[in-house]
């Protein structure tokens, strides 16, 4: 009768090894509810790998987050790389998840109530032919080696009910089986020209892959990013020069605000946001140091300097009346987004202090007025 040894071994090794090593075939256990009445706690499934049978919606199949963990459900959607699952006899779906969770589909449904009373059946059967040995064996066992055999035995059963009760394939809460991504920004950094955002976020139970969408919307136009990418967990984008010109031109106030919109990809799902700065449109710093003045510029756009002259001036004796001794006059400059423009001053021949003077065309001066600013500046000569 060696042949039913067999079949317990395969049941055993079905039931416990082949969900570790993922078999073609493998046998479950059902416990729990939700998919009643198709199928009830005790009843046995065999599940074929879904390497070999496919699946597709309406099957039944065995799902694994964890090793342990294993969920028998219906499909009831199939899309890009992921699964929607249903109970029977839930009210609602499972939450999505990756189709590499789906192991078995279900080919074979076994009902308590046929395997319970034959697996007693084949118990007794397997008794009563081994009746004689089993008689033999217990004359002439020795007390030690029956405390052994106690011991082996009740080691069995324990493992046959853990295996039975413990291990099955159940219904588990989702929030217990599955791990849920988390993806939050942490920080959002603009350059000092506005030509480069950072978005650094933290993300948790999930891996982000690219960047698949990047734009960025001023009052009624919307621009496509320059580039954009990632870095670990920070978006690193490129704002298009003509987006800010724009928005320049046509903002009635010297605050303009701005929406960034990015679609980030991840492993698990991909998650888009809108994520809002603003433009504080500002003149530019003028100061002097020492023989030089700085011009700096805080927009994201550049400014262009007109008429732009130095004008040496003197003293004349005898009541120190101030003179004009040359008058320079220089290029135009350009001073560009977010950055500073020195303009050094040598001094002539009897030259005690020289001005600086530069015009630009600023939209909202004074007081979103706008027109042309004319800055003058001195600059005294050491010495």
């Amino acid at each position: 009768m060696k042949y039913l040894d067999y079949i317990a071994l395969g049941v055993i090794l079905l039931l416990i090894v082949g969900r570790l090593v993922w078999f073609p075939v493998a046998l479950f256990v059902v416990s729990g509810d939700s998919m009643l009445p198709t199928l009830k706690t005790g009843d046995f499934v065999l599940g074929v790998a879904t390497y070999l049978s496919g699946y597709g919606v309406g099957d039944v199949v065995v799902w694994y987050a964890t090793v342990t963990h294993g969920t028998i459900h219906r499909v009831v959607n199939v899309s890009e790389g992921y699964v929607v699952t249903k109970g029977d006899n839930n009210p609602l779906p499972d939450p999505s998840i990756p189709a590499s969770f789906v192991k078995y589909k279900v080919v074979l449904h076994i009902p308590r109530e046929f395997w319970f009373p034959a697996a007693l059946t084949l118990a007794a059967f397997y008794i009563f032919t081994k009746r004689r040995e089993i008689a033999s064996t217990f004359k002439t066992i020795t007390p030690g080696e029956m405390r052994v055999a106690y011991a082996v035995f009740i080691f069995f059963v324990v493992v046959d009910v853990a295996t039975v009760f413990l291990v099955g394939v159940q219904y588990f809460s989702p929030a217990t089986v599955l791990i849920k991504p988390s993806v939050e920004l942490r920080s959002m950094e603009v350059s000092k020209d506005g030509g480069s955002i950072y978005l650094t976020f933290t993300v948790k139970n999930a891996e982000p892959l690219n960047v698949s969408l990047c734009e960025v919307t001023l009052l009624n136009a919307t621009f496509p990013c320059l580039t954009h990418r990632l870095v670990g967990s920070v978006a690193v984008v490129e704002v298009p020069r003509e987006a800010y010109s724009y928005a320049y031109r046509a903002s009635n106030n010297y605050i303009t605000y701005v929406s960034l919109r990015l679609n980030i990809t991840f492993d698990k799902g991909w998650v888009e946001g809108r994520y809002p700065y603003t433009i504080n449109w500002r003149a530019l710093q003028v100061s002097v140091i020492n023989n030089s003045v700085v011009i700096n510029n805080p927009n994201y756009i550049q400014f262009n300097l007109t008429e732009v002259k130095v004008i040496y001036m003197g003293v004349k004796q005898p009541f120190n009346t101030p003179e004009v001794l040359k008058i320079e006059y220089l290029s135009d400059y350009v001073v560009e987004a977010g950055k500073s423009l020195t303009i050094d001053v040598m001094p002539v021949n009897g030259s005690r202090y020289a001005y600086v003077e530069f015009k630009y065309e600023f939209k909202f001066w004074p007081y979103g007025g706008g027109g042309v600013v004319l800055e003058r500046r001195r600059v005294d000569f050491k010495g």
